[in-house]
């Protein structure tokens, strides 16, 4: 067959199929319509996400420009001079599953939700990262869920730095594969009470292999035990009409390495911590973290200093991070805060970061349905043991188009 007919075919083809929506609205964007699709099996699945840039200024060098976890100190060759950079990592892709009910009256529901934040690429091929992949089943007060999503230990995170969400500056936890299990039962007519437990992946985030073998095997993989991760929350009406949370929290690893580091060869990585968030008034709320722990660099803390590689000892940490929103009006939203990573200064190496804390304002705007915008502004301080500081100020706007 001819390329232009089969060309003419396709344009008539498409012609009739945008004909058929502009009479019926079958998928028009005016009309209210149910967003889900089913798929081959029968799940119905719904699209969301944002396509996002985001413009970086650093006053000082940050350990990097895109995912910044501290300040180089002031003694480092070339700490000086500014940064620029500009990037579309942040853009998402996410599908939300219903499959239904099962178990005589369980529900069935996944999540796969994808960014481009990966690293072997440069920043105009960037790479797919998985964020979530998970399925769950919840029935009555139970639930279960099998795959990757956030740590149940620091559930909250600040509303600056979508990147790293100050990871390694006083906000520990992350994402990584686990099986969770829940019971959540009402707590009188106004609360709930929230009891989970989890099976995870330690090594996950650092991929720590302490002996430097590169075996392949990770050295909670070669523990032969899973991480422990629980926590116990009650949400409810605790002031005003608004529903506050506190949490407490706890998480167990352990790791195992081939050859002795200062010799040991088996380490416990824990912390335990509490969680809030509070409304104060209808406008004012209030959110943040406490914790402490050691051997947290596969946990987000630490300043990432797990094991100190000379004396084999486990580096023990404590932080916090608390942050006050203002709703200045329905699409406006205020924020500023503090957060501070501390290291015990026994434990570290020479030279280790000793000290990370970041301030930190902002603001995010919803423009108009679909589009929101932001700006923020953070000054890191970051002490070492034997150097000088290292002191950092980065202001990021950013726009995303969400759909």
């Amino acid at each position: 067959m001819p390329m232009f007919s089969i060309q003419k075919k396709g344009l008539l083809a498409a012609l009739a199929v945008l004909s058929l929506v502009g009479t019926s609205g079958v998928v028009s964007a005016q009309e209210d319509l149910d967003s889900s699709v089913l798929t081959k099996l029968g799940s119905a699945l719904t699209f969301y996400g944002f396509l996002r840039i985001d413009a970086v200024y650093e006053s000082d060098p940050l350990n990097d420009t895109q995912v910044p976890a501290f300040a180089i100190s002031d003694d480092v060759v070339n700490s000086g001079g500014s940064d620029f950079t500009l990037y579309t990592r942040l853009t998402r892709f996410g599908l939300d599953f219903d499959g239904g009910d099962v178990l005589d009256g369980g529900d069935l529901t996944g999540k796969l939700e994808l960014d481009f934040y990966g690293f072997d690429s440069s920043d105009s091929r960037n790479e797919l990262r998985i964020r979530h992949a998970y399925l769950q089943i919840e029935k009555d007060d139970w639930s279960l869920l099998a795959g990757q999503t956030w740590d149940l230990f620091s559930p909250l995170y600040p509303s600056v730095n979508a990147d790293t969400l100050n990871w390694n500056m006083g906000n520990p936890g992350d994402r990584r594969p686990q099986v969770r299990f829940g019971f959540t039962p009402d707590m009188g007519e106004e609360g709930e009470l929230k009891l989970f437990g989890a099976i995870a992946l330690q090594g996950a985030i650092d991929s720590q292999e302490i002996d430097g073998t590169a075996d392949g095997v990770l050295d909670g993989e070669a523990s032969g035990i899973p991480q422990f991760q629980a926590r116990a929350a009650y949400a409810g009406r605790l002031f005003g009409s608004q529903e506050s949370e506190i949490g407490i929290w706890g998480v167990l690893g352990f790791e195992e390495s081939d050859v002795p580091v200062g010799g040991e060869d088996e380490w416990t990585s824990s912390a335990f911590g509490i969680d809030f968030a509070i409304p104060i008034t209808e406008e004012w709320k209030v959110k943040g973290e406490v914790w402490m722990g050691e051997n947290m660099d596969d946990l987000r803390g630490g300043i990432g200093q797990g094991i100190n590689a000379t004396t084999g000892d486990e580096i023990g940490a404590d932080g916090f991070w608390v942050e006050l929103n203002y709703a200045y009006s329905r699409t406006t939203h205020l924020f500023a805060g503090v957060s501070v990573d501390d290291p015990d200064d026994h434990d570290l190496p020479t030279l280790g970061r000793d000290r990370n804390k970041a301030i930190y304002i902002g603001a995010h705007y919803s423009v108009w349905n679909p589009i929101r915008l932001g700006w923020e502004f953070t000054h890191l301080n970051t002490e070492y043991l034997g150097q000088a500081d290292g002191d950092a100020s980065r202001a990021r706007v950013w726009i995303a188009y969400h759909f």
